[in-house]
């Protein structure tokens, strides 16, 4: 997609896809969680699934990390067309990469 620079697209796909591939990891169907609330079952501080371990600190900042993230580039690009130029989008489907082996990082280590 980003060869034909539609980058609203691309960057769309990878967070559907992040949204799916977290789904998937906690087992949920995309009818019962997706988006914010998905991100809040996922990483809640208190009561999400996916837990660091570490500083409670950490945990907010994951869980804030993930929200952002979907309200900076998903939410845009979901609801107007946007024109990221290429580095932008590249640079945010790299981050979305990331944060995927993250959750499957962080998953993996559950006890």
């Amino acid at each position: 997609m980003l060869h034909n620079e539609n980058t609203d697209e691309a960057i769309g796909t990878a967070f559907k896809f992040l949204d799916n591939h977290l789904q998937k990891l906690l087992g949920v169907s995309p009818y019962q969680y997706y988006g914010e609330d998905l991100v809040d079952y996922a990483f809640s501080p208190k009561t999400g699934v996916l837990q660091l371990g570490t500083d409670p600190n950490e945990q907010i900042g994951l869980r804030n990390f993930f929200s952002g993230a979907n309200a900076i580039f998903r939410n845009p690009t979901a609801h107007r067309f946007i024109k990221h130029d290429l580095l932008i989008a590249a640079s945010v489907i790299a981050m979305v990469n990331a944060m995927s082996k993250m959750a499957t990082q962080i998953a993996s280590e559950k006890p």
